[in-house]
């Protein structure tokens, strides 16, 4: 946890996120311990700089769709954070 709670400190954005929170005026996030997490509906996550390509990203996919003229019936999807 020592590398996260350096790069949250040194991130500008994070610093003037938590003051907000400790003051009471972002309520979406909390502090817990030293470091900055959001609140997203009952799931917390940890807030952090993402300054690279694919260093975050989601996948997701549907399946069993109708058949389409090339016989494709999948979708994949991937969502890079950067």
């Amino acid at each position: 946890m020592t590398r996260l709670r350096k790069t949250q400190e040194e991130d500008d954005n994070i610093v003037k996120l938590r003051d907000l929170v400790l003051k009471d005026k972002a309520q979406d996030y909390v502090i817990r311990g030293s470091l900055l997490y959001k609140d997203s509906g009952g799931d917390i996550q940890l807030e952090r700089e993402r300054s690279i390509p694919l260093d975050t990203f989601h996948i997701d996919h549907l399946c069993s769709l109708t058949s389409t003229k090339k016989s494709n019936r999948y979708i994949f999807a991937v969502v890079d954070l950067f």
